[in-house]
Formats: C-alpha cells, structure tokens, sequence
C-alpha cells in the first residue's frame, strides 16, 4: 500500500487531469434506478453551495470541484449503512455537502476520504458508531496528530497531512470532513474558556435526531469528552464565551474563532451553550489539573498520584499529558473545597512535588520535574 502523501500526490494528478473515469461517467441522475430522495438532493445541493459559499472562494472554487463534491457527499448520504431516510434535507445540505467548515482552503480531501474510509465504516450500524471508529482509526492511516507546532490553526486537510500535525482546529476539520465524507452530519464547534486561559475546538455529529459532541482524536466516545467539565462554565450572554457550531448558511449569527481576538465574520454560527450547561455528570467540584514539564518547558509523561492528607488514601493515580495532547488537556482529578492533597511521582522512591489545598475554583498547577 502506498504511503498516504504518495496516493495524495497521484490522486491530485488525477483531478487536475480530470482523468477520473468513475466519477466521470454516466450521470447518476441518468440511471432510472435512483431514488426520488437522492434526484431532489441533486436538485437543491449545488444552488445550495453557491449560494452560501464564503465570498474568498467566490471565482476561485471551480464548478468542476463543486460537482465532484456534490456526486460524492451523495452517494456516501444514499449509499451508508445507517438508516438516512429520517436525517432531513436541512442538515444533509448543511453538515454533509459542505467543502469547508470555517473558511479553510478548498482541498480535494472529498474522493481521498471517500475511497479509504467508506470501507471502515461498512459494517457500522449508526453513524454514533461510526463516528467514533473514523476518530480511532483515521489518524494513523493520514499520519497527523496534535501538536501546537503547527504552522495555523485553521489548516485545511491537506495541509495538515502534508506536514504530520494540527491543533485541536485542524484536527477538527478533518475528522468532520472524514465523518462527511462517509455520509455523517458533522459541523465544527468550539468556545473559549472562561474559568481559566485558552480555548478548544471540538466536533459535533448529528444522530438519533440531535447534536452529540466528540473531541478529535483525544475524546473517542461521543458525548464523553476530557473538556464535559470545562464546558459547562460557558456563557452564553457573552459572546466571546460562548460556545459556536458552524454553519454553511447564514444565520444570523458568526462564529466567534477560538483562536483571534474577533468574531470570524464570514462563518455563519448557532449558540449552542445551552445544551452544554446541561451535560449529564458534569459537575463544579472544584478541579485541579496538573501540567508537568521538564527543564526545557517540554511537557513530559510521568505517573503520578495525589494522597488525602487527613485519611493518608490516594485518591487519584494517573499520567501527566506530554505534547501529544490538546495544550488544554492535563491529569486532573476533582475533591471538595478545603480537601488537603500531596502530590506524588510514583517511582521507585515516590516523589512528594507539591501540596495543595482545594478551594472553590479550578486550577491548573505549572510544575517541573527537578
């Protein structure tokens, strides 16, 4: 099997060539045998792109592209494994048909994801299902993980295949366009924090007729992210704290981009802090993280537990998080307000590295390994 930079160089040389012969041939639209949903998609999906296509691709994203997107986000809606008969017009036109999620380069990511994910999702009977296979399986066979190294947040696919890494944004663009690609609604969603510095992006996907939430490649089960804890301190009445999905039609409302100081005006973006609030199982015990880093200010792995003073029982255990995770994802572990704790390095002489006391708010502790 060829490397995957290799099978994307080829595949590029094919689209500029127009040299695809499966995608070139007979119209579907032609064959007596498709489906009255599928013929009205085909209606309504490429007004629906150019009418809403962000103004920087105007005259740039030829319609040679857009047909190609169209033909393949419907034959991957028509075509799935899961039952599509009750997902509306609305979100296949909005999550699935889509090229682009905040304004990142038009890429041909679609034929590329098409072809290499559509058998790992084959035998998956929801897209919930499905989902969270692509979030386990894709990251291996594109070669891209997280890292704050990346050269900007809103990379597009291809971008950031072709140099290995992403941040959590990046990240989230292409786990959405792996879940659109194989027929699942999927839109791009993130907040700042309030309760504490940074930000974080995520993925939502449309099943069983709402909105689930997935972390790409750091929270594999849908609806059950590291972040469940941070995101229910969003506030909804502020529009830098609130948290965004975005949307390919306007309305009404732009996506406040985790990663500037300023609305991203052209991203059309629904309020969706309210379903946050209400997360089952997040709870505001205070939460204490720990963020553990060498000499060199590199984050390192390294096991660690926390001890109750007054009782002398360990209460949490765990490994600290190196840069392989999300800048905002640490070891943590919650007590009540006024909990006394030691903290250890479990090695062969455990290492006492801080004492703390639990107060009424989270907090992120910035050790070094000594």
């Amino acid at each position: 099997m060829k490397h995957p930079l290799q099978r994307l160089t080829i595949l590029l040389l094919l689209l500029a060539a127009f040299t695809s012969n499966d995608l070139m041939a007979q119209p579907r639209f032609l064959d007596p045998t498709v489906s009255e949903r599928e013929q009205q998609l085909r209606k309504l999906a490429m007004p629906y792109l150019l009418n809403y296509m962000p103004a920087k691709d105007k005259g740039k994203v030829t319609d040679s592209y857009l047909r190609r997107n169209v033909d393949l986000a419907i034959r991957a809606f028509v075509d799935a494994p899961w039952e599509t008969s009750d997902i509306p017009d609305s979100i296949f036109l909005n999550n699935i048909l889509p090229y682009s999620s905040i304004g990142e380069d038009a890429d041909h990511w679609r034929p590329l994801f098409y072809e290499d994910f559509t058998p790992l999702v084959q035998n998956c009977t929801s897209m919930t299902q499905a989902a969270e296979l692509l979030n386990r399986e894709i990251w291996t066979l594109i070669g891209v993980t997280y890292s704050p190294r990346r050269d900007k947040p809103d990379q597009s696919p291809f971008h950031s295949m072709r140099i290995g890494m992403a941040s959590c944004t990046g990240l989230s663009i292409i786990l959405i366009d792996a879940c659109r690609a194989v027929g699942i609604p999927a839109r791009f969603a993130g907040c700042n924090w309030t309760h504490k510095p940074g930000n974080h992006s995520w993925v939502e996907i449309w099943d069983n007729g709402t909105w689930h939430h997935l972390g790409a490649e750091d929270a594999p089960l849908v609806d059950q992210a590291w972040f469940n804890a941070d995101v229910i301190f969003a506030d909804a009445n502020d529009p830098k704290y609130a948290i965004y999905a975005t949307s390919w039609k306007p309305t009404g409302t732009t996506f406040y981009g985790t990663w500037c100081e300023n609305p991203i005006t052209s991203v059309p973006a629904y309020n969706v802090t309210e379903r946050y609030l209400t997360l089952k199982g997040s709870e505001r015990i205070p939460r204490l993280s720990i963020n553990l880093t060498n000499a060199n200010q590199e984050r390192i792995v390294r096991s660690v537990y926390a001890v109750d003073v007054k009782t002398g029982e360990v209460i949490a255990r765990g490994k600290t998080h190196d840069n392989k995770f999300d800048t905002n994802n640490h070891f943590n572990f919650s007590m009540p307000n006024g909990t006394e704790v030691q903290i250890f390095i479990d090695e062969e002489q455990p290492k006492l590295i801080y004492s703390y006391t639990f107060g009424n708010s989270d907090e992120v502790l910035q050790l070094q390994e000594k």
